[in-house]
């Protein structure tokens, strides 16, 4: 009969330190491509918050000219938290009516995307505006108009 020795009976478990980092650098290369791309993502889709916003602006609009026969510049009084913000806290928001005197006829609301949130990196869809005419614009944060936010 053959003897064996304890030595070929041996097994080894776990992972070398090679094959750790092997797999770490993987990980770490495969974090580094797909991160960016999330990010824009992530920006792309908080671009429906500037338009939910907006366009609740502009049916608040509608009602208080209905009631009061003129538009306003008070936009407070079509947010839930009374304030000159998104719903998430993404945009600024500014209004403004004319023409200037006693009757406002027209409006237009702009919504902004707040410096220092992650929407402010968005460099194409930078700000929305919607009107009194149901026409909407988007600005990239050069300054030109952009078709393809809304």
């Amino acid at each position: 009969m053959m003897r064996t020795t304890t030595a070929q009976h041996r097994q080894t478990s776990g992972f070398s330190l090679i094959e750790v980092l092997i797999v770490v650098s993987i990980v770490g290369i495969l974090a580094a491509v797909a991160y960016p791309g999330y990010s824009e993502q992530a920006r792309k889709s908080k671009r429906a918050d500037a338009k939910e916003t907006l366009m609740r602006l502009a049916i608040a609009q509608e009602k208080y000219f209905i009631q009061n026969g003129s538009y306003t510049t008070d936009i407070s009084s079509g947010l839930k938290n009374s304030s000159s913000e998104s719903s998430e806290n993404n945009y600024s928001l500014t209004a403004k009516a004319g023409p200037t005197g006693s009757i406002a006829t027209s409006f237009a609301v702009t919504a902004t995307a707040k410096s220092g949130t992650d929407q402010a990196k968005d460099k194409d869809c930078i700000s929305f505006t919607i009107n009194s005419r149901n026409q909407r614009t988007a600005k990239t944060s050069s300054g030109t108009a952009n078709t393809d936010c809304w």
